[in-house]
């Protein structure tokens, strides 16, 4: 068994930290372990495709040759199955064992399936999170006439988007009470949810199922309320779950996910971790988050990179911020504006039907969060805002 640095995982996380140890000067052995096949994956540019607002090959933002390029051994389509920590080997699939110096564990999230009795095991029931899935979902649509899009997240909104545009009939489904339930201000969320019902989407919150059928060419969803409609496929878009059944908690710290210090270090000092697999530490909230986006993963990617090749390097944190097209409008988020408490207050201006609209939170008269649609000029000014509230923060943690 040899000895090296080990990457398990083939996302951004995964392959920034690649690019930065690399970088960094590390010259040893550099394995990769993935069940994926072939050049990383960025899920997040899948909706543009399907959209034919971007080619296949955005997709796949590090390229044809970006391993052998960083002379990268790759194992690919070959599960990680356990790691032990105690003995720094990590177990794959096909039996075969590796010892790491060092390992980062980068193996992202997979989608979640609501424990609806027959939707796992449906025909036609996609989740678009992997190359395979959204080729798949290219084929399926094509002859579709009636689609659910089971989850009201972003992703499921922007598939909700393409599939309308298509001539598709959408119904859009929520068990929670609002869509965007992650980081939309309710207030702001009825203004997306009114603009998406003008394009013709039919959305219904508060609502799940209670049985899925297949039928020869499509589906028929069965309701709690008695009632059963039939669909052509379901796309599942209703949230994601870390990837980590191989990791002991016994062994390693886990809360929702692994958890990580300032440096995307695990409680073990050998294994790190970065991407949608990872908590770190949320500097507008003050406390470990699980953040799973793009963005987050690569930085968080980059940072593990430079610590693991001895080049110590501090994360900043992150804000969460999202931006997104929805039918012509473009929907903004960035810090918190989910907050609660007798010291937050809101403040709204603007129509998003006939200008620019300006959702701001702020706790304790400090801005916290803010929800924009179309409004990019606002951005920047709200984004260095909370930059410097996040610094002050900082500051005071750093101080204790």
């Amino acid at each position: 068994m040899s000895s090296a640095y080990y990457i398990l995982g083939n996302g951004g996380a995964a392959n920034y930290a690649i690019k930065a140890l690399r970088s960094a000067g590390y010259a040893g052995e550099l394995h990769q372990i993935s069940d994926d096949a072939g050049p990383g994956f960025n899920p997040m540019v899948a909706p543009y495709y399907l959209a034919g607002k971007a080619d296949w090959q955005t997709c796949f933002p590090f390229g044809e040759s970006f391993l052998a390029d960083h002379r990268v051994i790759a194992h690919h389509e070959d599960k990680v199955v356990a790691l032990d920590a105690g003995n720094a080997t990590i177990t794959t699939a096909s039996g075969r064992q590796f010892h790491y110096d060092k390992c980062l564990v980068a193996t992202g999230a997979r989608p979640v399936m609501p424990p609806v009795p027959g939707l796992k095991e449906s025909r036609f029931a996609f989740p678009l999170r992997e190359a395979h899935t959204t080729t798949t979902l290219e084929q399926v649509h094509k002859n579709a006439t009636r689609v659910l899009v089971l989850g009201a997240s972003f992703v499921g909104i922007e598939l909700a988007e393409v599939f309308t545009k298509k001539g598709i009939s959408v119904v859009l489904a929520d068990i929670a009470p609002q869509i965007m339930p992650q980081g939309a201000h309710p207030l702001a969320a009825q203004r997306v949810e009114s603009w998406l019902k003008q394009h013709g989407v039919t959305i219904r919150l508060k609502t799940t199922l209670s049985l899925v059928e297949d039928t020869a060419d499509g589906v028929i969803c069965h309701f709690p309320d008695g009632t059963a409609e039939s669909f052509d496929f379901i796309a599942v878009c209703a949230g994601i779950r870390p990837n980590l059944e191989f990791i002991d908690p016994d062994q390693v710290k886990i809360d929702r996910a692994l958890c990580t210090n300032d440096f995307m270090q695990t409680s073990v000092a050998n294994i790190y971790a970065a991407g949608d697999v990872c908590e770190s530490f949320n500097r507008l909230a003050t406390r470990q988050q699980w953040m799973g986006t793009w963005g987050n993963a690569c930085y968080q990617g980059r940072i593990a990179g430079l610590n693991m090749a001895n080049v110590r390097t501090r994360s900043a944190g992150s804000i969460p911020q999202h931006v997104s097209p929805v039918f012509a409008w473009t929907y903004m988020q960035v810090g918190d504006a989910l907050r609660q408490g007798e010291q937050v207050r809101i403040e709204e201006h603007g129509d998003p039907f006939s200008g620019p609209y300006h959702l701001a939170v702020y706790d304790q008269d400090v801005l916290i969060g803010a929800n924009l649609i179309n409004n990019p000029g606002d951005l920047e000014w709200i984004k260095k805002e909370i930059t410097q509230e996040v610094t002050r923060i900082n500051a005071i943690r750093d101080a204790v």
